[in-house]
């Protein structure tokens, strides 16, 4: 019966989200979505393209100038967050749509 009530206490998701990313830069870039639950999502995004990943848990979109490295710029994500990166700088100085606000 203990067992029982402790798996009954874990948070499930309830309803599925979709972080996104929004390539507003005029660049082309290597872009991933990354939710906390381990689902993984990674393209290359022309110009105003979005990389859309369904989960419901929160996570974090990254930008790359090259598919294979290793430095970038990261955005943590609320569950069903969106973000869009309007200017690629190396070691994390990117200008995201939150700092236009």
């Amino acid at each position: 019966m203990r067992y029982l009530v402790l798996f009954l206490l874990i948070p499930l998701p309830l309803k599925a989200e979709t972080l996104c990313v929004t390539n507003a830069s005029e660049q082309r870039h290597f872009f991933a979505v990354a939710a906390d639950d381990g689902a993984r999502l990674a393209d290359w995004l022309a110009p105003q393209a979005q990389l859309c990943l369904d989960s419901a848990f929160p996570g974090t979109a990254s930008v790359y100038e090259e598919e294979d490295a290793f430095e970038g710029c990261s955005r943590r994500l609320p569950a069903g967050g969106k973000e869009q990166m309007y200017a690629y700088a190396p070691f994390d100085r990117c200008t995201w749509a939150v700092h236009l606000n």
